[in-house]
C-alpha cells in the first residue's frame, strides 16, 4: 500500500472513531433524558430525588443505586419492586403500596434502572 493510501485509510478510521465516540455520548444523554421523562410521567419525583440532600418520602436514587450497585440481580430486584406494588415504608412510618411503572416498553424500564444505577452519591 502506498503512503498516501495508508494515510487516507488512517484518517478515515480516526474520523469514524471520533464520530462513533460522539454518537455514543449523545446516546447516553438521550438515555438519561428518556429515563427522566419516564420517571416524570410516573410521578417518581414525588417521592424520590436525584440529589441526596433533598428531603422526600422515599430514598434518593443515588442511595438506591448504592444499595443495589454490584449485585448481580440488581435489575431483577428493581424490576420486581416496581412491577409488584410492594409495600414500602416512608420515613415518617406510613406504609403504602409502591407505584407500578406504567409503560408498554420494557426497554424504557430497563433504561430507567440502568440510569438510576449509574447515579453516584454526592461527595
Amino acid at each position: 500500500m502506498k503512503y498516501q493510501a495508508r494515510t487516507k485509510a488512517l484518517v478515515s478510521m480516526v474520523s469514524a472513531a471520533i464520530i462513533l465516540a460522539c454518537s455514543a455520548n449523545a446516546f447516553a444523554a438521550a438515555s438519561a433524558d428518556a429515563a427522566i421523562a419516564l420517571a416524570r410521567k410516573n410521578s417518581c419525583f414525588k417521592c424520590h430525588s436525584v440529589k441526596e440532600k433533598k428531603t422526600k418520602q422515599g430514598p434518593s436514587w443515588p442511595k438506591i443505586a448504592e444499595k443495589y450497585r454490584g449485585k448481580a440481580d440488581a435489575e431483577q430486584l428493581m424490576m420486581t419492586h416496581l412491577s409488584s406494588g410492594k409495600i414500602v415504608k416512608f420515613v415518617d412510618g406510613v406504609e403504602v403500596c409502591h407505584r407500578i411503572i406504567k409503560t408498554s416498553n420494557e426497554g424504557e424500564v430497563d433504561n430507567l434502572f440502568k440510569w438510576i444505577l449509574s447515579l453516584q452519591p454526592e461527595a
